[in-house]
């Protein structure tokens, strides 16, 4: 399965030119990684694409390896490049500031910047020669893995078996999704949803050093970065949440842990996460405020979250959008252009103008600092009518009209629908009826020539809102996630929802995709994973 290459102004075609300084650091380390063992699990193969058994089978390998890699891997830092690092503050920040100087070169190609990412999460190639610098970001993750662990005695090792949608489970190969799916990670938390993906954040980090460590990109000199310490401020947001995990008394309630309706209980602000605006974020927040006072509501006939609707009630809330989507994009676009001087239309350069608007004010249409899930709580199970406080919803629901008729627009096959899985994936469609904020019966796009492959730019947009509001529109935000890889991937998510369905268009696949099933066995895989969760759940 091939990765498709990134579009980026970093990564265009060939990774750029390294200093002689630079070129001395890699010389030296290409020295050190002559002799380093190679990580070789008994299926080599992307976690995800996996049975069941294999991946257990992998998973096995991997604990009994894991300590004798870790092993190695203190030693091979001692001898090389006289490092020490143990599960203290002192050793862990040298491990960084050695991460600071090499950790890019671990996964440098400078034919293909995509091809180490293929290698580390798809097994592309195998982790010798060019490529055996995955084997120490992967003893890299151990060794963040194992730090936790014994810091914290109730967190252990486990692999992810669950899908937790058979949407996440189309997400496209290489770890895009942060799922890490089938994978090894920390878990153990009194909170079922949270895990610690330390083998994709070990990735992560090496990642952040080619682009903002080793050559001059974006205009920024080397190593001018203000975030030198990837490594220890991400361990200590983990020690952080593992440490509130550990006082809490029973686990909290997540996005799936949801009460009868579906909806959330309130969230009340708290002090890990403040809800404060940044400076400068109020005089957008009253702009946003006043040009929402006339905006229309979103008012479809069974204010209910779809899923729970009877079949009838869906189709008759899935007319009532057809009627009026176009009403509402018209109104949208004019809405900006009068209150903001956004132009936006159908091209690339028209969704780039939405996601830059998005960016400064997406996060704010969210914002409600007494009860953090009621905007979600409104917009997926119409717990609050999308008026005064919650007025925002109906712009949110608008991008994501917009994001879809643009899509539309570049793809004539494309259309919109309510229910694209129930023919063929009848016991998907039953599971996925029974996930609360799935958005199942909400309208979302089909058409492409694979059946298993959809867009769900209403549910999307959200998504996106919700983070920007996180990362980049809080102070807790600010503070807590500075990593750029994050927030590029929060502040880029319209354009890259937009670009990814005209490239996968007619196929439904990325380019370069290669299929090793039927679309059969595709639809028979899905239904299986259904079946196995259904049993998991009963």
């Amino acid at each position: 399965m091939n990765v498709p290459k990134k579009k980026s102004s970093e990564h265009a075609t060939a990774a750029p030119p390294l200093s002689l300084y630079m070129r001395l650091r890699r010389k030296r380390l290409l020295r050190a990684l002559c002799d380093y063992p190679v990580y070789d699990p008994p299926h080599r193969r992307e976690e995800r694409l996996l049975s069941l058994e294999q991946a257990a089978e992998n998973f096995e390998y991997f604990m009994s390896v894991r300590q004798q890699r870790l092993a190695f891997f203190q030693s091979w830092l001692q001898q090389h490049f006289r490092v020490k690092i143990e599960p203290s503050e002192r050793g862990v920040r040298r491990l960084n500031r050695w991460a600071n100087f090499y950790a890019g070169f671990l996964l440098y190609h400078s034919d293909d910047p995509s091809a180490a990412r293929a290698a580390y999460f798809c097994y592309q190639q195998h982790w010798t020669a060019d490529f055996i610098g995955c084997n120490v970001v992967f003893d890299m993750g151990i060794a963040l893995g194992e730090f936790i662990t014994i810091k914290y005695p109730h967190l252990h090792w486990d692999f992810d078996p669950v899908y937790v949608s058979i949407r996440r489970a189309r997400d496209l190969p290489g770890g895009e999704s942060r799922l890490s799916f089938q994978r090894p990670l920390i878990t153990g938390f009194k909170n079922g949803d949270m895990k610690e993906y330390v083998l994709e954040e070990s990735y992560l980090i090496c990642d952040y050093r080619i682009k903002y460590g080793l050559t001059i990109c974006g205009g920024l000199e080397l190593d001018s970065r203000p975030d030198k310490h990837l490594i220890w401020n991400w361990l200590l947001l983990s020690f952080k949440r593992a440490a509130k995990d550990e006082a809490t008394a029973a686990p909290k309630t997540s996005f799936f842990e949801a009460q009868d309706d579906g909806s959330l209980p309130p969230r009340p602000r708290s002090s890990e996460f403040s809800a404060l605006l940044p400076p400068g974020m109020w005089l957008r927040r009253r702009r946003l405020l006043r040009a929402l006072r006339d905006y229309p509501v979103y008012d479809p006939p069974h204010k209910k979250e779809e899923r729970l609707l009877s079949r009838e009630q869906a189709v008759e809330n899935f007319d009532y959008f057809m009627r009026i989507r176009h009403q509402r994009l018209a109104f949208f676009q004019a809405w900006l252009q009068q209150n903001f001087r956004v132009t936006i239309n159908s091209t690339e350069r028209g969704v780039r103008k939405i996601n830059r608007w998005g960016n400064d004010y997406a996060g704010l249409l969210l914002y409600h600092p007494e009860d953090l899930n009621a905007p979600g709580n409104a917009y997926f199970f119409y717990k609050h009518a999308w008026i005064e406080d919650f007025a925002g919803c109906n712009v949110v629901f608008d991008m994501g009209i917009a994001l879809g008729e643009f899509i539309i627009a570049n793809c004539p096959n494309l259309y919109w629908t309510f229910d694209p899985l129930s023919e063929k994936f009848p016991k998907s469609s039953r599971l996925l009826k029974n996930l609360p904020g799935m958005s199942f019966w909400r309208a979302e796009i089909s058409g492409y020539d694979s059946l298993t492959c959809t867009a769900s730019p209403l549910h999307d947009i959200y998504t996106y809102a919700q983070e920007i509001y996180i990362y980049t529109n809080s102070l807790a935000g600010k503070s807590k996630f500075q990593d750029l890889i994050l927030k590029k991937s929060a502040t880029n998510r319209i354009i890259y929802l937009f670009i990814q369905a005209i490239e996968s268009y007619p196929s439904g696949y990325p380019p370069g995709f290669k299929k090793d099933k039927s679309e059969k066995e595709y639809i028979d895989m899905f239904d299986e994973l259904a079946d196995e969760e259904s049993d998991e759940d009963d």
